[in-house]
């Protein structure tokens, strides 16, 4: 949920403040910075084709965004997908920087992990027919840091 905040860091600090020592962290599918900035140029032809896009005339229609002056204008998946589109660096969170932003917020064993999952949903949701269910586990572990999705798992020290 970070990726859809404008400051997410003050919201990570008050979430790790809520933490009880031994308390435990997670974040889960964060658009990773490093492929959205290696890959930008064939990742914004690809997102051409995905059910959002290709139906957003009918999908602003229904919001009825249209009726709010402020809003009238907006591109709403461009809005909520902030730190894809605007962040700092634009295009995803740099996994790594996170993990040494929360590691300085008293998180300890802080892990990045990366996931291919989010891949292959993206082209299965784009209608292209991948059985996923079918693919063998290790396929998954595949992933790496050009994964376009990320999560994290850490622990709050104890006092």
């Amino acid at each position: 949920m970070l990726h859809h905040v404008y400051g997410f860091e003050q919201v990570l600090v008050s979430m790790i403040a809520m933490l009880k020592p031994g308390g435990k962290l997670f974040l889960g599918y964060e658009p990773n910075a490093i492929p959205y900035q290696v890959f930008w140029p064939l990742l914004k032809v690809a997102a051409k084709i995905v059910p959002e896009h290709r139906n957003r005339d009918s999908i602003r229609d229904a919001s009825g965004q249209d009726a709010h002056p402020r809003l009238k204008d907006v591109d709403i998946h461009e809005l909520s997908e902030f730190h894809i589109f605007h962040g700092t660096g634009g295009r995803g969170i740099n996994p790594f920087r996170l993990q040494e932003f929360v590691a300085r917020q008293g998180i300890v064993d802080a892990r990045i992990h990366f996931s291919s999952v989010y891949q292959f949903a993206l082209l299965r949701d784009s209608g292209v027919p991948i059985p996923v269910h079918l693919l063998p586990d290790w396929f998954f572990r595949l992933s790496g840091r050009l994964s376009l999705s990320f999560s994290l798992t850490g622990t709050k020290a104890s006092a």
